[in-house]
């Protein structure tokens, strides 16, 4: 039997009761965080075509638009919101299966939550730990060698559905039709990437919305194929080139649930950068390598992260924005630069600081020979002084990842500092409360009462 059939039968058997009191934790922890990276996601400048579009075509006012006054439809405002989530390169990773689970799961179980209007924050958290968990085993089963296809877009519009058929209360077997009709929907070259191309960022919206679709037609009864997974035309065989961990997709089902696996970014950029970024500022605070003093900079990472993020900074073609958000080179120069690298950093005058394009001009990049493919670390960053000194320093788990894990006050941190990057930014009480309302989420009666904080002028 195919294995979306158990991942379906898991998901409609798991309840809040049943989630470990570790995943409670760490899901709120990444409920907290998704929603600052979309809050400032909504910031960044690119994407208002999308948002222009979508409200010129309205539709039922059902669902809370982050940082807006219009409400759209549930697949609208679940695409709109997951956009913001991956716009500024801050949501969360799984190293291991190279996927972004939250940043798609948690619009999606919001914009249903608000549209059935009955949904505690019970049924939400234990909706979300499930998608996180699919969309985490589907990405640790793929064993190809290249990401033809960037996985968080193909992995989440899947997992996301699983969750949202949760939510609408459907069974085992509904489960299943809601991510096989996901699958149909399965999108996202990584030559936007490459190419640093603006639709890269809309990529997560188009998961978010086949997501809501799948699941709001499966409850209508709409079928899908028996074997989306493991079917000669299924995900694996299309999509990861035939290979397949059967093993890490079904071990464990649920008793141990994956998405607490997830690094949490501490960071706004691609994960494939925080190693080197990591390294870099060890230089700075334990060897006190000062801007002035660089002669050369070598940059040692994964092939993933060369491949992906290796190539010279500003780039001939493309955005320099989407650029910098995946270049391994800018954010390690940032690091040496600054000392320290957030959001600020990632404004349009930090992208042009000429002191960044004179030390991204020294840089170089290789690749760590005996680094695993799939591994976002380690990195190296090795530094030569203009008086012949040389450091190095190397960095094998990034902060953020569960065994350098950040704290919840590290998470309202975050939360905080992405808020005043919203536009509009987020006032303090208004940030109080989402802090106290997702502190305690499972005590809430009605997921609307946190929708109504996210909407403009809530």
């Amino acid at each position: 039997m195919d294995a979306s059939h158990a991942l379906a039968a898991h998901a409609a058997a798991a309840t809040f009761e049943h989630l470990p009191a570790a995943v409670v934790e760490a899901t709120r922890r990444f409920v907290l965080s998704t929603l600052g990276s979309a809050i400032a996601g909504t910031g960044v400048r690119g994407c208002e075509p999308v948002f222009e579009q979508l409200a010129a075509w309205g539709g039922a006012a059902e669902c809370t638009v982050l940082g807006a006054q219009v409400r759209l439809p549930a697949p609208h405002a679940a695409l709109l919101n997951a956009i913001y989530a991956q716009q500024s390169d801050f949501d969360d990773v799984h190293d291991r299966a190279l996927t972004r689970p939250y940043s798609i799961v948690v619009p999606v179980a919001l914009a249903v939550a608000e549209q059935r209007g009955d949904i505690s924050g019970r049924a939400f958290l234990a909706a979300v730990a499930v998608g996180a968990d699919v969309t985490c085993r589907l990405g640790k089963a793929a064993r190809a060698e290249t990401m033809d296809w960037t996985r968080p877009t193909t992995l989440g519009v899947m997992g996301s559905a699983v969750a949202a058929a949760k939510l609408l209360g459907i069974d085992a077997g509904g489960i299943h039709h809601a991510l096989g009709i996901a699958y149909s929907q399965v999108a996202g070259t990584s030559q936007a990437m490459i190419d640093r191309a603006m639709v890269k960022r809309v990529h997560p919206g188009f998961a978010a919305r086949g997501a809501v679709t799948a699941a709001y037609l499966a409850a209508r009864g709409l079928t899908a194929p028996d074997s989306p997974l493991e079917g000669p035309y299924g995900y694996f065989a299309m999509y990861e080139r035939g290979r397949l961990d059967r093993a890490a997709l079904l071990d464990d089902l649920g008793e141990n649930y994956t998405g607490v696996e997830v690094t949490l970014k501490a960071y706004p950029s691609a994960g494939f950068v925080h190693a080197s970024t990591d390294a870099a500022l060890a230089l700075v605070h334990r060897h006190g390598v000062r801007p002035d003093q660089i002669a050369a900079i070598r940059l040692l990472v994964t092939p993933l992260a060369y491949d992906l993020g290796a190539r010279p900074f500003p780039p001939q073609q493309g955005s320099i924005g989407v650029a910098a958000f995946a270049s391994v080179v800018y954010g390690a120069v940032t690091a040496l630069l600054h000392g320290a690298v957030t959001l600020r950093n990632y404004g349009e005058e930090a992208l042009l600081d000429p002191r960044v394009l004179r030390l991204a001009r020294l840089t170089t990049v290789e690749v760590l020979r005996d680094a695993g493919r799939q591994y976002l670390a380690p990195a190296t960053v090795e530094v030569k002084t203009t008086e012949g000194a040389l450091h190095r320093e190397t960095v094998t788990t990034v902060r953020g990842h569960p065994d350098c894990p950040m704290s919840w006050d590290e998470v309202v941190a975050k939360f905080r500092d992405c808020c005043a990057f919203g536009r509009p930014p987020l006032d303090r009480a208004r940030q109080d409360a989402l802090v106290d309302r997702v502190a305690t989420l499972q005590d809430v009666g009605d997921m609307r009462a946190l929708a109504v904080l996210l909407a403009a002028g809530g």
